[in-house]
């Protein structure tokens, strides 16, 4: 019930598509990290149309710890090849 009722429901955060556009036009990769159940995360996904942005979709509850530990971050840097965590930033939704 709550995949039918958000997907009618959300809306992309103000400057999230302009972002997008400039980091791809930048070439830095993108993976999304979220301890969002993976059938939730994949609607939200879809229902943005963010689906296509990302490189992959990493759920904190399939790592060995979620966040707020750093293994599903982690396992976006790997993902992608990428080896310093100084030089990987993470936007997030939540407060």
């Amino acid at each position: 019930r709550f995949r039918q009722l958000a997907a009618a429901k959300l809306c992309r955060l103000p400057g999230l598509t302009e972002l997008l556009e400039w980091i791809d036009h930048n070439g830095i990769r993108k993976v999304a990290v979220t301890n969002a159940p993976r059938l939730n995360a994949e609607m939200m996904l879809k229902a943005l149309k963010l689906d296509t942005w990302f490189e992959h979709l990493v759920i904190g509850t399939e790592c060995t710890r979620a966040k707020p530990f750093p293994d599903p971050y982690l396992e976006g840097m790997r993902l992608v090849g990428a080896t310093e965590a100084g030089r990987c930033v993470a936007f997030e939704d939540s407060p």
